[in-house]
């Protein structure tokens, strides 16, 4: 599987790709959630709306917007062209595909932390970016662990808009197992499978593991 198949390379481009995105995933959601949780501006509604617009779009209807969108650059003019049939926009597919998930997680961890908390630290002479790293960040790192194993699952488990963007330059794990599927070679399929869903369960397993040894719960069950 690993040398006939060309498994080797199609587990490494969706582990490559995946790790790429999954940490940009995870960073927009916490930047978004607390723009739009702790920050009061008009344009809030709007940037809650456009994070939230990939989930309501289906990954098909996706992929061929960037087709469209990308093949002959924006508005035909040619600009970002260069994007088309590489690997980066491959990265913002899973990006937008996750994006929404990570949000909501941010979202509704960011509003459980009592404003008394921020409030203090203000009071004690922090700006906003120390509060933030300081005392917000370290309240919300499950959620931004969960949003980044999330965005990882979800990218190297993606197909439907995927399947419509990728190239032979680049080989993926759910484009294989369905191109394998489609000529009825089922058992190379299952197989492909079987060790996808192997990553993934390990993926969540992994995290399990640093949220009860590293994150919040054991500080609060300790104390």
């Amino acid at each position: 599987m690993f040398t006939k198949y060309k498994g080797l390379k199609a587990f490494r481009d969706s582990f490559v790709l995946s790790l790429i995105a999954s940490p940009i995933t995870a960073l927009l959601s916490m930047i978004i959630s607390y723009l739009v949780v702790k920050r009061r501006f008009k344009a809030k509604s709007f940037i809650e709306a456009v994070s939230m617009l990939a989930m309501a779009v289906p990954g098909t209807v996706l992929g061929v917007g960037y087709i469209r969108g990308f093949s002959g650059g924006v508005f035909r003019t040619g600009f970002l062209q260069g994007l088309y049939g590489t690997g980066a926009i491959l990265i913002i597919v899973f990006v937008v595909r996750s994006l929404p998930t990570g949000t909501r997680s941010g979202i509704s961890a960011l509003r459980q932390i009592d404003k008394s908390i921020e409030e203090s630290a203000y009071d004690m002479g922090a700006d906003s970016f120390k509060v933030f790293m300081t005392v917000t960040l370290p309240l919300i790192k499950d959620s931004f662990l969960s949003g980044l194993v999330t965005a990882f699952v979800r990218s190297i488990t993606a197909i439907s808009a995927i399947i419509l963007l990728v190239t032979p330059a680049y080989l993926l794990i759910t484009v294989q197992i369905n191109e394998f599927a489609e000529k009825g070679a089922f058992s190379i399929a299952c197989a492909f499978a079987t060790i996808l869903i192997l990553i993934t369960y390990g993926s969540v397993l992994l995290m399990n593991l640093v949220m009860k040894y590293f994150g919040t719960s054991r500080k609060i069950r300790e104390e």
